[in-house]
């Protein structure tokens, strides 16, 4: 056991000299005109993780984008958002793939080290063994991340706020501070622009009246624990009936919930989105709601960035809750179970959640 600690520490130790900074780093914690159009022409952003995380790094590369329009920008996304990559399309030249297959990642860093970038930018927020390797092997002349565990890859570390105070909006945008740009000073608002068309299309493709309030019930997120239940969506829906006359209830869900879909349908005889084949699909369907419900982060940031009235519903408060996952500069109101499970938040919360909601933000409808 003491061999094979030894070797494991000594391992530990080999990785993190292979991925060490040669030379001094530089700490920022406030802006500073280090990087500009000047001694920078291409930027590279690590983006490689999920479509919420790229939708919340949308206000770094926008403001970035419109600061110095003259660098030439390209972002690296992977295999759970390269489908949304429409996202990013507005504020980058270039979009690339990170898939996991030796054969790809090794034509991919021969296409990343040719365009010799001067800056990396890696966006996540916690340690990322992916994002350290690939800085080390593309070898950009500076590289910037937020300063956090295992962050020795990095030229320049920038100040990282703490997790329970501030919004991850609010943390990702201090990797604007070598740019000369304080995000105070900026509109850190999600960017994520559907069209007139397309929001006409959603409408008569839902068949809902645009005179009513829409509500959008998002059914789960990624996995079977975020699902809220039939019966509670069922009960849920029948209280909103109660209330609200003018009122169309849009209930979303993919394919692998079309058993659950059926059953709220045939009991309320609510909307049932059609299956989508594209994140931008399902995103226009949001854009349409008044309202959304939904225990997914990924809606929660779509409705941020649409400015759409929510009700996040969350598993707990603690064991791994993080601040990151509310809405940003978006109105709110957020559940959370007592016992650790989404399906144990009542419905009759839930009602009175939205009722205080509607109360604060149906002046404002639009």
């Amino acid at each position: 056991m003491k061999l094979l600690k030894k070797i494991e520490i000594s391992l530990s130790k080999f990785i993190i000299g292979l991925l060490m900074f040669k030379g001094d780093q530089t700490l920022v914690e406030e802006k500073s005109d280090i990087f500009n159009g000047s001694n920078t022409q291409k930027i590279l952003f690590l983006r490689q993780d999920r479509i919420g995380d790229l939708l919340i790094s949308t206000p770094v590369l926008r403001i970035l984008k419109k600061k110095f329009p003259q660098i030439k920008m390209d972002i690296l996304l992977g295999e759970h958002n390269y489908n949304a990559k429409d996202i990013a399309e507005p504020f980058v030249d270039s979009i690339y793939f990170y898939k996991k297959n030796v054969f790809a990642i090794v034509k991919l860093i021969y296409r990343l080290r040719k365009q010799k970038y001067n800056v990396i930018i890696d966006l996540f927020d916690e340690p990322s063994t992916t994002s350290s390797l690939l800085i080390k092997i593309i070898n950009p002349k500076y590289s910037v991340g937020l300063k956090k565990e295992k962050c020795f890859v990095y030229s320049h570390l920038v100040k990282l706020l703490r997790q329970d105070k501030y919004h991850i909006v609010i943390r990702t945008s201090m990797l604007m501070l070598p740019f000369n740009i304080s995000p105070s000073e900026e509109d850190l608002s999600l960017s994520y622009e559907i069209s007139d068309m397309e929001i006409i299309k959603v409408e008569n493709l839902l068949g809902v009246n645009k005179k009513n309030i829409i509500v959008g019930i998002n059914l789960s997120g990624s996995d079977k624990l975020r699902f809220w239940g039939v019966k509670n969506n069922i009960e849920f829906i029948n209280l909103l009936k109660q209330e609200y006359k003018n009122m169309d209830i849009v209930v979303i869900g993919t394919k692998a919930y079309e058993a659950e879909l059926n059953q709220i349908k045939s009991a309320t005889d609510v909307i049932i989105a059609p299956f989508v084949k594209s994140v931008r699909e399902y995103a226009s369907i949001l854009r349409i709601c008044n309202y959304i419900i939904t225990p997914d982060t990924a809606a929660v940031h779509f409705a941020s960035a649409f400015k759409i009235p929510t009700i996040p519903l969350f598993s707990s408060k603690t064991n791994g809750w993080k601040f990151a996952w509310l809405p940003f500069n978006n109105k709110y109101e957020p559940l959370f179970s007592d016992t650790g499970f989404i399906k144990d938040i009542r419905p009759k919360n839930v009602y009175l959640a939205f009722v205080k909601l509607h109360n604060e933000t149906k002046h404002t409808m639009s």
